[in-house]
């Protein structure tokens, strides 16, 4: 697959609509969110923004950055799934009404 230029990526984009997501990142090192585990792991749960086409046919979109190496998404994607798992049952939807910081969530899931 050949790289696209900038503007073929704003062209491609400009004729989405905007929408919201749900957003989970998988770090390898504390960005001051707080949560990191015992292998220096966090993840971060936050709504976005984004220029997409996805509607309730495609829920769930993964991506992985280029040059990400396979042990690293392997021992994040669990981690992920376990969030998502457990910010689900906290809040029960997903809505905005429904989002909490992430620091405040997994200090309440640790009690």
């Amino acid at each position: 697959m050949e790289r696209p230029t900038r503007e073929e990526v704003y062209e491609k984009y400009a004729r989405k609509p905007v929408r919201r997501f749900l957003q989970l990142d998988g770090w390898m090192e504390d960005f001051g969110y707080g949560g990191q585990d015992e292998e220096g792991d966090a993840i971060w749960i936050g709504y976005n923004y984004d220029l997409r086409s996805s509607d309730e046919c495609i829920p769930v979109r993964v991506q992985i950055v280029e040059g990400a190496k396979y042990e690293d998404v392997m021992r994040l994607l669990p981690k992920i799934q376990k969030a998502l798992q457990e910010y689900w049952r906290w809040e029960g939807k997903l809505d905005e009404q429904a989002f909490r910081d992430w620091s405040q969530f997994s200090n309440e899931v640790k009690q």
